[in-house]
């Protein structure tokens, strides 16, 4: 072998892999193994646009509906059905089809009809009634002297003048005693009635924070269950109003822990 040959087919040798048309099937399956579905969906498109492929089309179909992209993954997998319609993984494309026909109509549910849930208004605190005048002490009536008789010999009429003044003339209207107005003052109210509902409205809010909580805990679950049934392949059209109840828990959990925290804010202004 020449010496200008020597280095040729070690270099040949090198290039080879690079060349190959399955690199990008390699990197795709790579992604995949990993959980890079983004990568792995875009390599296994380009691996479809070099090899033709259907096994190609499948496997990106898994890793749109990974992503949950079901749109995207229900062409993949239509796309495998008209490139290979008596491939080996037709039946598995078609329950892959269903399954992805049953998360489409879920996912496109409109929630918007449903009523919001409403806060319940606040009580409103008891009327108070204004206190009741003071009670001014009434003087007893002073005794009328009673006429004393002149002794015997001596008595006398009284002059006409005299009679009539003792007759007309009105007695003194006995002095009332009255209390000053600096020493009538009002009890405080207002700061009890606010110390009674403040405890009431904190109360409010722990039973209204704990619904919440609750509700919007059972509706996560929810979910994870049914991705989790849908990864497993055990999800059928029966689960459909689970989507919606899983919805609806979450949404009105939130809507509760919201309510909760408005209350609590309200106890602690009162206290």
């Amino acid at each position: 072998m020449r010496p200008e040959h020597r280095g040729v087919p070690s270099l040949l040798i090198a290039l080879l892999p690079a060349a190959g048309p399955s690199s990008h099937r390699a990197k795709a399956e790579r992604a995949e193994a990993l959980g890079h579905m983004q990568d792995a969906a875009r390599e296994y498109e380009t691996a479809w646009q070099e090899e033709q492929a259907p096994e190609l089309l499948y496997r990106l179909g898994i890793v749109r509906r990974k992503l949950k992209q079901y749109g995207k993954a229900r062409e993949a997998f239509r796309a495998y059905l008209r490139e290979a319609p008596e491939g080996g993984l037709r039946d598995e494309v078609e329950r892959q089809l269903a399954k992805l026909d049953v998360l489409i109509e879920a996912q496109s549910e409109d929630y918007s009809d449903e009523p919001p849930l409403r806060k319940a208004p606040p009580r409103a605190p008891p009327a108070v009634q204004p206190p009741p005048p003071p009670v001014q002490p009434v003087q007893p009536a002073q005794p009328v002297p009673s006429p004393v008789a002149p002794p015997a010999g001596e008595q006398r009429s009284p002059a006409p003048r005299e009679r009539v003044n003792s007759v007309h003339q009105p007695e003194p209207a006995p002095a009332r005693a009255t209390v000053p107005a600096a020493a009538v003052v009002p009890a405080p109210i207002a700061p009890v009635v606010r110390a009674r509902a403040a405890p009431w409205l904190a109360a409010g809010a722990a039973v209204t924070a704990a619904a919440g909580a609750y509700l919007w805990w059972d509706g996560a679950r929810l979910s994870r269950d049914l991705d989790a049934r849908y990864a497993s392949g055990d999800l059928t059209t029966s689960d459909r109003p689970s989507y919606s109840r899983a919805h609806t828990e979450s949404l009105a959990g939130r809507l509760l822990v919201a309510a909760a925290a408005g209350l609590i804010a309200g106890a602690v202004v009162l206290w």
